[in-house]
């Protein structure tokens, strides 16, 4: 529910007219088996070795939330870096839902 209470509330400021600086994007990754899951489910989460949270902008990460077993550095930046692409696809469906809305 964290990310999609921050993704609402994005879309609502997108769509408010009033000054905000975004839209935001948020999202849950995980890691199961090497293997690396967006927005994985709550099964997956308590199997994960790293279960992290990150929001930000089409430009730059804005927050990271993280909790781990053990995850080297390099696979902490692929990780940020997964998070990054999908947050730059939720701040473009945002802009098009806010240009289709007429904002």
């Amino acid at each position: 529910t964290d990310v999609l209470a921050m993704l609402g509330a994005s879309m609502a400021l997108v769509l408010s007219g009033l000054p905000f600086e975004g839209p935001i994007g948020a999202v849950r990754i995980g890691r199961v088996a090497g293997q690396w899951i967006v927005n994985p489910t709550y099964t997956e989460t308590n199997e994960a070795d790293l279960d992290l949270v990150v929001s930000g902008t089409a430009d730059s990460i804005l927050m990271v939330e993280a909790g781990a077993q053990f995850v080297s550095e390099d696979d902490l930046i692929e990780a940020l870096e997964l998070a990054h692409q999908e947050i730059k696809k939720q701040v473009d469906v945002q802009l098009a839902f806010a240009q289709t809305c007429g904002k």
